[in-house]
Parts: C-alpha cells; structure tokens; sequence
C-alpha cells in the first residue's frame, strides 16, 4: 500500500515521489464525486531552491482565504545535501493565484513567466528545522491548512531524531516563520492539519520500532498536546498504523496494522462529551468489496479484501486504496460513508489514492500517471508530450481545482 515510512532520508535522484496521504484538512465538504472529468490543460514544473535540485514533490495546497496567499507545500533536496530533502512551500504572491501554461517541455529551474506569475514567485521558501539544521539535515512538509499553518517533520539537528512538526503562518509583512516540535519527546510525522488547529501522524515510542497513529493538538497551551488513537476496531487489532487526513469536523481517516501484517482503512470519530479535543472512539473498519458479486456459479469471484488504507476524508466521503487479493493490484476507491457497511466504489486497477478537496473531488494516479479520479474511468490529468504530470501522481487538489503533486521525479502545479 501506500505508506509513508517515519523518515524519508536519501533519496536518490533517480526516486519518483508519489506520495500519498499529503493534503491540508480536509474540508467539511462531502457533496458530489467529481463526474465530468476532462484533462487539464495548464500545468508546470515547480522550480526547487536553487540549480542543483534533481528531486522534488508538491504535497499539499491550501484554499486561499482573505489575507491569506495561495501555498503549496512539499520537499526538495538542493546543491548543499543531493538527494535529502528539505522542506518548503511555494508561496504565491496575492495577485498570483492564475493559471500557469506547460511549455512544450519540462521548463528550466527559472520558469518562463506566465499569466502574471513572475517567476520569483514560483521559486520555495525554504523552511527552518529543528535544532541546528547543517547540509544533510532531513525535513518535509506534508499538509498545510487556509491559515497558513503547515505541518511535517524535522530532523532534531544532525543525525537527530526526527520529529513532528507545525511551521507557523507567514508573519504579516514578511519575515521567517517559526517552527515547533509537535511532540518533542518521540519521532514521528505529521501529515495534515485542518483549519481548527488539529493535525493527524504518527509516532514511534522508543523501544518500538513501529509507528502508532496519534492527534495533535497544535493551539493546546503552552505546548501542543499529542494523543495516542486507539487501535481496536471490532474484532481487528492492530499494533501498528498511521493517521493521514482529518476533516473539518475533525473526523480522522488512516490504517491500521495487525500482528498478521494485514492493514485496513479505518475512520476515527470524535469524543463530543468531553473538552479535550484529542478524545477519540474507537475506530472503524472500512469494508472491502466484491468485483463480481454476480458471477456465474463456479466461477472465481475477485474481491478487493486485501490490503486497504484511507488518506483523505471529505465530510463523510473517505478516499484510500484496497488490494485486489488475486493479483496484487492497487484500485483507488471512495467510501460514500463512514460506518462498517458503506461499500467502496471502484476506480479501477493500478490506480492509486492522492488527496480529495472539500467538494469530494478526488485525484491520484493511474498506470503510472497523474490522474482524476472522479468517475469510475480514471482520467490523465494532461496529456500533452513531456507534460509536467508523467510518470508520477496527484497527491492535493484544492477547491478551485488547483492540482499538486510529482511528475518526472519534480513537483508540479496544475490547473484546468
């Protein structure tokens, strides 16, 4: 499945990202799925630090709100330390927030302005680390919130442990952003954070060596506070598992792992009756589904019971991938529902789950392409010669359609 490993060290440069399980809150959306999917036709590749970056990936991108600018989040490695990533947000100017067109090739690390975007704009902040960062030292941002909030990881200096971490909003009128660890006692991540401060991950507690999912509380005062989620849903127990989206309702989508190596989607709801904000049920397990369920007697009947996870939740509309048991492949799928019953809507072989906006549109990839993933037929997400979007994935689209995710080993930013 996709799965984010607790530290992301030393890529090469060869490496895709396709990430998954990257995206801001979530949104308190639900609504439609998304038909009427047609290809894109603007998209670039997103320029990193400086001339040296041979690895990039767009994670998240938010929905710009008065005040506030259009960002998007990811990681790149740069001429200091090639192939370990650091941190970083591609921060539009105001008046930036236009369509970008895709030359008829992968453009140089200076894009050409376009559509009123200068191309200074287009060119990441690099965010602080913990500790002392030097050269080599590890970071990623993985989701963002409409505040301006972006959460991830850090490494604790060199050869630290790394940590989950928030990045404050852009002070106004400029200036750096601070950084703070979001649980200073044990490494882990955090993958998204929605606009009510909450943020979702995981940890590992020394001596194991396996991550639990966990809420962060980001405005608890005087530090973040930091929750365990429970790991029992009905008869399946896991030990290990991760959470990596939460809804504005603060609903959390994630997976679970059992003694046996089996791994289910699952859905944690919120505690109403009492203050703290970290109090969560017991989870749920999403249900797989059968492909045939109509077969001639006799016949084999495939089912996608293997593996599942959720990495995007949208009001009660869950987006994740399931395993199909008889040949491995990965299908993208969308939950309308997040009880036990709901049966997952099929988008497919070889497609896979990337991030859902507030609207319950989803995006990802297929056969090995950035995708829409609205309808059952998953469709490229461009298909212009050397578009930006190859050989990679959508991993965040935001409400007006603005698509981030990896392409060709770089970042990319695409709109309709």
């Amino acid at each position: 499945m996709k799965r984010y490993g607790i530290i992301l060290c030393a890529l090469s440069s060869a490496t895709v990202l396709a990430l998954t399980a990257c995206g801001g809150g979530g949104g308190g959306g639900g609504g439609g799925g998304g038909g009427g999917d047609v290809p894109f036709t603007n998209a670039i590749t997103l320029p990193g630090p400086d001339a040296g970056t041979t690895v990039s990936s767009a994670t998240a991108v938010n929905n710009p709100v008065a005040g506030t600018r259009l960002e998007v989040v990811g990681m790149a490695d740069d001429t200091g330390a090639p192939g370990i990533l650091q941190p970083v947000v591609w921060d539009f100017a105001p008046n930036a927030i236009a369509v970008v067109q895709v030359p008829p090739t992968p453009p140089s690390v200076t894009p050409t302005p376009a559509n009123g975007i200068p191309a200074a704009d287009l060119v990441p902040e690099d965010l602080p680390g913990l500790g002392t960062p030097t050269p080599g030292t590890f970071g990623a941002a993985f989701g963002n919130n409409n505040v301006g909030e972006i959460v991830g990881q850090s490494e604790d200096g060199p050869i630290g442990p790394v940590r989950a971490v928030i990045w404050s909003p852009e002070p106004v009128g400029g200036g750096a952003r601070t950084i703070t660890a979001l649980d200073a006692a044990n490494e882990g991540a955090a993958f998204a954070i929605n606009n009510n401060g909450l943020a979702v991950g995981e940890q590992i507690v020394a001596p194991a060596t396996t991550p639990t999912p966990v809420v962060f509380d980001a405005d608890a005062t005087p530090t973040p506070a930091v929750a365990t989620l429970n790991m029992v849903a009905g008869t399946f127990t896991g030990i290990s598992g991760s959470a990596f989206a939460i809804n504005a309702a603060n609903v959390i989508v994630g997976e679970l792992t059992d003694a046996n190596g089996v791994t289910k989607a699952v859905v944690w709801t919120p505690i109403t009756t009492t203050p703290a904000r970290t109090d969560y049920n017991a989870p749920v397990a999403l249900k797989g589904k059968t492909l045939a369920p109509n077969a001639p007697a006799g016949t084999p009947v495939p089912t996608l019971n293997g593996d599942s996870t959720a990495v995007a939740i949208s009001g009660n509309r869950v987006f994740g991938e399931i395993t199909d048991t008889a040949n491995g492949m990965i299908h993208a799928v969308v939950w309308d529902g997040i009880v036990a019953t709901t049966e997952p809507q099929d988008r497919g072989a070889n497609t896979s789950a990337g991030g859902m906006n507030d609207g319950g549109r989803p995006v990802g990839g297929s056969a090995g392409n950035a995708a829409l993933l609205g309808t059952a037929t998953p469709v490229r997400l461009h298909t212009a010669v050397g578009s930006p979007t190859a050989n990679g994935g959508c991993n965040a689209i935001n409400n007006s359609s603005k698509v981030v995710g990896t392409g060709n080993g770089k970042a990319f930013f695409a709109t309709p």
